[in-house]
């Protein structure tokens, strides 16, 4: 590739937002903050030697160091060239990491900002940062302290921080990681006390109101402007009314978020004409058909079709958005009849709204509901009149219907025209009308999840068409002990596995004579009946190859320990599972209830991190529950 012919400053803008550290990501002090799994930044540097040369110093302006592999590395490319010290202004140390941190202080001449923990184990060591601590001058020194170990290791670097601090004649501001003074260890006031006395500090950052109580006090000795809390200003941080009125004057709170702060309360002027009207020159029907477009995103209808499609019913229950959207009916007579379906299109039914869902000032409200959803249920009566009034309209339903006796016509499920994703948990039992009269059900269906299910309903879904299906979920064993070949549940997946993407399935159905996994299938999960049993080698070894699955999912629980026979059964399965025979195209395997470890201690105990190093000897991506794919870290003593 040839190089970019951008001057270098305009090439240092464009690259700055991915390669630079935002200061609050930089002074996190929770040891998840920077425990990612993506691609390094440093991919970056290797597009051409124009992007090298301006990323660079780019890349090194924050360093952060989170192993000791990656201390001994450092080290490594700072003894080489030199000119990459002076690079580096913001230095985090997550550790002790031995005595490769002498030479990356004592080569890291120009550093402002430096972040240590102490949080360090007695198996750490701190030689490198005990001797090398006087040898760089930071404006700005940040602790973190989660754990509050207590051992000679941490006195040590403790001891040298303190000797340090005397020396260190730029030092202006300090983050203290101690919130309560019952809280803190032997170490807290030694370190407060060197701040006093070197007489420098102007900028105090505390955890809380209550920590700047306590806190202020032991230095206030300094030339302080400004002591800064960590929290928002709330009911439970806020300073108390007897606190020394200097400290007052002195306190700030954090900003609160510019998207949660309370609406503005600006008296808007009244507008010249107070008898305008918008559109007023413009046909009924299109001045309803604007204004109920406008009515759509202001009461914010796509984000709650979205909720509605992934079953998110937190969101959609949310009383302050809920709130927001009322006053759009209380406008005028026109905006409340354009309003109305906009506000019914997607119903979130709880326990004191199911009894108006079945009355009829209800229905009349409602004539173009687009999605059902909730935790309780109602009657399958209920459920049979709804093809009749939303059939047309209904495009995700998802509400338990109990059983009350009453028989569900076939009829039903076809006239459910428009239903794309159907969350189905009731034993009420269906009827066919008549022969083959159940083919025509849900004629629109793309993923339907199976939990309590009647066989009638099973019998209805297996004669089906269903040519738009393509995700099947199939939550329940149906009260089986013992899935047989034949069981309902299997032969509704044989009747339509040829057009599946997705399938979900319990682990007790799959090892039963399974069909091949079909064509088209990319995605499968497996629900373990028994936590700590792997499916059978054999349910996931189809007669024939199947090439386009791709992801394998696990909903197993994740339990950790070396000894815990959950890990060791789960590392045996992917050791003799033969999967480059039976699925040669698949490339991920995620656990759903798996976190990867955030801490290199953690990382080197969790047994989990061994079996995602050996699947991806294969190829085979190991995620977690938030989709992150296990990277090998640096290691001592070679690469990755």
């Amino acid at each position: 590739m040839a190089d970019t012919a951008l001057p270098d400053e305009i090439l240092s803008e464009i690259l700055s937002p991915a390669l630079k550290v935002a200061d609050d990501v930089f002074s996190d002090t929770s040891t998840a903050a920077f425990a990612t799994y993506e691609e390094s930044t440093s991919a970056y540097l290797l597009v051409n030697k124009a992007w090298l040369r301006v990323s660079t110093p780019l890349l090194y302006h924050t360093v952060v160091l989170r192993s000791k592999a990656q201390a001994i590395a450092l080290a490594n490319a700072l003894t080489q060239n030199r000119d990459l010290g002076r690079f580096v202004k913001r230095l985090r140390v997550e550790g002790g990491f031995g005595p490769s941190m002498k030479t990356i202080l004592a080569l890291t001449p120009n550093v402002t900002d430096l972040f240590l923990s102490l949080d360090i184990y007695s198996n750490d060591s701190v030689v490198g940062l005990c001797g090398g601590m006087k040898l760089v001058s930071p404006s700005r020194l940040i602790l973190t302290c989660n754990v509050y170990t207590q051992n000679k290791t941490v006195a040590a670097l403790v001891n040298a921080l303190v000797a340090a601090i005397s020396e260190w004649d730029r030092l202006v501001s300090f983050e203290s990681p101690y919130a309560y003074s019952f809280s803190t260890d032997q170490y807290c006031p030694s370190i407060l006390k060197a701040l006093a006395t070197a007489k420098r500090l102007q900028h105090l950052t505390v955890p809380s109101a209550r920590a700047a109580e306590w806190t202020y006090p032991l230095v206030k000795a300094c030339p302080l402007r400004v002591v800064q809390s960590k929290d928002e200003e709330g009911k439970f941080n806020k300073l108390q009314s007897d606190v020394d009125a200097t400290l007052k004057g002195l306190f700030r709170y954090q900003q609160v978020h510019p998207r949660l702060t309370a609406p503005s309360s600006e008296i808007v002027a009244p507008p010249l004409n107070p008898f305008f009207r918008p559109l007023d020159g413009a046909p009924p029907d299109v001045r309803a058909a604007i204004l109920s477009r406008i009515l759509y995103f202001a009461m914010d209808t796509p984000q709650r079709a979205y909720n509605a499609m992934v079953f998110d019913i937190d969101e959609l229950q949310d009383s302050p958005h809920l709130q927001a959207r009322l006053p759009f009916l209380l406008v005028s007579k026109e905006f409340l009849k354009c309003a109305v379906p906009v506000l019914y299109a997607h119903v979130v039914l709880d326990w004191e709204k199911i009894r108006e869902f079945s009355s009829s000032s209800f229905q009349s409200r409602s004539r173009d509901v687009r999605s059902i959803i909730g935790f309780c249920g109602f009657s399958a009566r209920v459920f049979a009149g709804l093809p009749r009034r939303y059939g047309s309209t209904l495009v995700d339903f998802a509400v338990s219907v109990y059983n009350d006796g009453t028989s569900l016509d076939a009829d039903a499920f076809s006239d459910l025209s428009a239903l794309k994703r159907l969350r189905w948990n009731s034993t009420a039992k269906v009827k066919l009308a008549r022969p083959a009269s159940g083919r025509s059900a849900l004629p629109n269906i793309e993923e339907l999840t199976l939990r309590a299910v009647d066989h009638s309903l099973l019998a209805l879904l297996t004669e089906a068409d269903l040519p738009r299906l393509r995700s099947l979920h199939i939550l329940s064993t149906g009260n089986v002990p013992t899935p047989v070949p034949n069981s309902p549940f299997i032969q509704v997946v044989r009747a339509h596995v040829a057009k599946l993407v997705s399938l979900t399935i319990t682990s007790d159905h799959l090892d039963v004579e399974f069909p091949e996994l079909g064509t088209q299938l990319a995605t499968l999960r497996v629900i373990p009946i028994h936590e700590e049993n792997p499916p059978s080698i054999a349910a996931l070894s189809p007669a024939h190859p199947a090439l386009s699955l791709k992801m394998l999912v696990f909903t197993a629980p994740i339990k950790k320990g070396k000894r815990n026979p959950n890990c060791a059964n789960w590392r045996a399965f992917f050791e003799q599972w033969d999967f480059k025979t039976s699925v040669p195209n698949l490339r991920d395997i995620q656990f759903r209830t798996l976190a990867w470890p955030t801490t290199e201690r953690d990382i080197a105990k969790d047994p989990w991190v061994p079996i995602g190093e050996l699947l991806l000897q294969d190829g085979i991506h190991l995620l977690d529950q938030d989709g992150k794919k296990w990277r090998p870290r640096l290691k001592v003593g070679g690469r990755r």
